[in-house]
């Protein structure tokens, strides 16, 4: 009879212990939960990226033998916009589409980290220009005219970092609602957009890329700063951890007088 009242006990203990820890745990288990959540609506979003990619038709099987890895390549920074000093001695040009999630995963997690440690040190200027893919992501080049309409009222990094934290929400109505939110003069932004007053501009951009070796978001070239705005070097493919443009940066470092 007591080893019975002894295990009763034991058991009524256990229960009120495991009660309590879920009670303290229970708000970090739950943000724990949503963090989950959101890691995998992000991989899902890059899985149907790259279903799209291989139902496209740059995914088909070439009958001819593949070319070699494009490892340098080089693109002229145009009049595009420029984070940092115009005279950092490193240019870092990005090809990029605001639909891409592999772009923003770019713009979100490795791009900090550069600006920190390069760009607002004067080390790196960064250039954005615009390759939207629309035959997969056919709001792209419209975002891309919004932004370059935004930087008319010299806000082009506002709506840039805008686009990519709402890249599923990039209708037309959605982003007259953004340039609102910016406090832009949106008649003059809406007269932007209506008129079509960059689609020119993003059609070059495409057309560099194309020229430069560009088949897919994001893409990169990091080379030296020249005076002809014409930046030759390493070619990067993809959206690679920030160790990955460190290595290019601090080469093409030890290599400058």
């Amino acid at each position: 009879m007591k080893s019975y009242r002894f295990t009763f006990f034991s058991i009524v203990l256990f229960l009120s212990f495991m009660l309590m820890i879920s009670t303290v745990s229970y708000a970090g288990a739950e943000q724990d939960i949503q963090d989950i959540k959101k890691g995998l609506s992000e991989v899902k979003e890059e899985l149907k990226e790259i279903k799209r990619l291989l139902e496209s038709p740059r995914a088909q099987v070439p009958t001819a033998p593949p070319a070699p890895a494009l490892t340098e390549s080089e693109a002229s920074i145009d009049d595009d916009p420029i984070l940092g000093k115009k005279n950092a001695p490193i240019t870092i040009i990005e090809f990029s589409d605001y639909q891409c999630p592999f772009c923003a995963r770019f713009s979100r997690d490795t791009l900090p980290q550069i600006k920190k440690d390069y760009i607002d040190k004067g080390i790196v200027r960064y250039i954005f220009r615009d390759y939207p893919l629309s035959s997969i992501h056919p709001r792209a080049q419209m975002a891309a005219e919004a932004a370059q309409c935004a930087g008319d009222q010299g806000k082009y990094w506002d709506m840039h970092d805008t686009l990519f934290d709402n890249q599923r929400a990039l209708e037309v109505e959605d982003l007259k609602e953004y340039a609102e939110d910016l406090d832009l003069n949106t008649k003059d932004f809406n007269d932007c957009l209506d008129k079509a007053k960059y689609v020119r501009e993003v059609k070059d951009d495409i057309k560099s890329g194309e020229n430069a070796g560009v088949q897919g978001t994001p893409a990169f070239i990091v080379g030296k700063t020249t005076e002809n705005g014409v930046i030759k070097g390493k070619f990067i493919k993809g959206a690679h951890p920030f160790q990955t443009f460190k290595t290019a940066i601090e080469e093409l470092l030890k290599s400058t007088p």
